[in-house]
């Protein structure tokens, strides 16, 4: 049995593709080699980074795919700044392989595109306290505009997560899990 394995580094924060063949995970070495890499277990094939940190202090944690398997969504820390990048696998264009996603003017924490591609629910803190938010989503990137969703006045702290049918997104606040 063959795993995937980076020699001197730890990899965490897996996400699997829609089609289970590919898994994006976090690669941390400490070193400019950082960043999220993709990788086809038990193929024996070596990892292919997607995105590397620029300096020293960067991280990038994979959150989700696109449904068709063309990129990967990741919470990007920079500078102590959370925000939202997308990664795309392969583009002609190495300009365009990286989109910066910037859907509130708050800091992001938590970011899960629903199954069907067609929306995104983040936490931000732009409110002053950890928020979910819903905004339309569309495959190169664009968001539409970010919509509060009620929480009971209670912050939203952990992770989230879609109904396969993307009817319903289900949000931890520490306490309880609630869905929208």
């Amino acid at each position: 049995r063959r795993g995937v394995a980076l020699q001197n580094s730890d990899c965490d924060y897996p996400v699997w593709s829609p089609d289970g063949g590919r898994i994006a995970f976090w690669r941390n070495a400490h070193d400019l080699g950082d960043g999220v890499y993709v990788a086809r277990p038990g193929t024996g094939e070596a990892p292919v980074p997607i995105v590397k940190i620029a300096t020293a202090g960067d991280y990038f944690q994979p959150l989700s795919w696109l449904p068709d398997g063309s990129g990967v969504l990741a919470l990007r820390v920079r500078q102590g700044r959370r925000d939202l990048i997308l990664a795309f696998l392969s583009t002609a264009d190495s300009t365009r392989r990286l989109r910066e996603l910037r859907p509130s003017g708050g800091q992001v924490s938590a970011a899960r595109l629903s199954p069907d591609g067609r929306t995104l629910a983040f936490t931000s803190d732009e409110s002053g306290s950890p928020q979910l938010r819903l905004a339309r989503f569309s495959a190169d990137g664009a968001l539409g505009e970010p919509i509060p969703v009620p929480s009971g006045g209670v912050a939203v702290t952990g992770d989230i997560r879609w109904s396969p049918d993307s009817r319903r997104v289900y949000f931890d606040t520490g306490e309880s899990v609630l869905a929208a």
